[in-house]
Parts: C-alpha cells; structure tokens; sequence
C-alpha cells in the first residue's frame, strides 16, 4: 500500500480502526499502520498495533506500542499536546512526517478527547538542520531574514509574530517556489515548539534551499521572552 502524496512531499493523514481512549493517564489506543513506519529510532512493521500509556514521571510521557499480531512491543517517548483550539476530534487520527526516503510517527489525535500525543524526532534529523534561538531571529528578522509560520491556520489566527509569512506545512512544499523563488533567501521557520519547523527545515533543504534555520522553542519560547505578537 502507497501513503497517499501531497505536492513533492509527503502529507498524509491516516484513519485508525475504531479506536477510544480509556482516559488518562493510562490510554489504550488502536491504530492501524499500513506500511512500515518509524517510532524514533525503531521500526514498526505493517499491522494493528495498541498503544498504551505507562506511568511516567516529569513531562514526557512513557508509549508503549505492542503489535495485536505478533506481540512485538515498541516502547518510546512521548509529549501530550492539546487538541488545536481545544476542539476535540471526532476520530483517532495517526499523522505520519517524511524525514529524507523514511516516514515517522508524528502524533495521534484521540477520539473524544481534547490531546494527543506528540512523538520525539530522532536526533539525527535534527542534527541536519540549523537552529536559532528566539532572540536570533528576532535580530536576524529586523536584519532582513523571512520568516515563515507553519503551524495550521487556526494556530495563526489567534497569533503570531509581526511580519511573519503564514504557509502551513501542509502546503508549504507547494508554495514556497512561487513564494519565494530564490532559493538563497534567508529564511526562518517556526511552530509552536519546534517540531514541525525542523522537519520543514530539512524538506526546504532537501528541495535547494541554502539558507533555511528552525526556531528552536517555536512561539512558545517566543512568548515567553515576551517579544511582540500579533493576530488576525
């Protein structure tokens, strides 16, 4: 089975089978994986699989993912993320990211529930692309720097920085030629904590851009510092 393909690169959603949470903090989840998919640095063949939530100290949270056929278990870390606008999905829904030839586990939206988690991305993915702090691309921003917002609509409608460019990361692949056809730019992309803008990072590379940097910490680290913000 082919994932579906979305402009050059990878932008696919998938449907788990039915699937509900058992509520926190120990879910039981079922998800569906059609092909095979990578959880950090392991890989999960094809097939039905649960995921469980273990007790966990601090803020991440400790997933295993154990195959319904063969009984291979997966354990890994995770992040529980609110739901976009607190809005609570109908379905369960497993988002997969292309990094390079191979796709990750990205985050599994929980039917009826208001979070989800977010998976960690392997430090080798990260290790190919250039990070600035907030306070850098505040500097390099005024010093002529784009920066660009990847996060969903509804994220940059309640705010975002002043002068920044919106192209989700959804569509961005698509885009950003026509946006910005000179692939020397200097440019910055950010998210809410800097997961997606790494992965995004790497794909603008991938495609011929020289230049390109993730803000580290997103527009989190971004408000926290207490640097202006704008909405609308």
């Amino acid at each position: 089975m082919e994932f579906p393909r979305c402009a050059k690169w990878f932008c696919g959603v998938l449907l788990a089978s039915t699937a509900w949470s058992q509520g926190r903090p120990y879910d039981k989840i079922l998800v569906t994986m059609p092909d095979r998919v990578n959880v950090g640095h392991e890989v999960l063949k094809a097939g039905d699989y649960e995921l469980r939530q273990l007790p966990s100290p601090g803020g991440a949270s400790r997933v295993m993912l154990v195959s319904l056929k063969g009984g291979e278990r997966y354990l890994t870390s995770a992040t529980s993320i609110a739901a976009i606008q607190n809005v609570t999905p109908q379905k369960t829904r497993v988002l997969l990211e292309r990094i390079g030839s191979d796709y990750y586990l990205d985050k599994i939206w929980i039917s009826g529930e208001n979070y989800g988690y977010q998976f960690l991305i392997p430090a080798d993915a990260k290790s190919r692309i250039h990070e600035v702090s907030a306070a850098e691309a505040l500097q390099q921003q005024q010093q002529g720097a784009i920066l660009i917002d990847v996060r969903e609509e509804s994220e940059w409608a309640k705010d975002h920085l002043p002068r920044a460019e919106h192209l989700g990361k959804g569509i961005l692949e698509r885009d950003v030629e026509q946006q910005i056809p000179d692939t020397a730019s200097e440019i910055i992309l950010y998210c809410g904590g800097g997961f997606r803008s790494a992965l995004a990072a790497d794909n603008l590379q991938k495609m011929g851009y020289t230049n390109v940097s993730s803000m580290d910490g997103g527009i989190r680290d971004w408000r926290q510092k207490g640097y202006p913000l704008t909405s609308g």
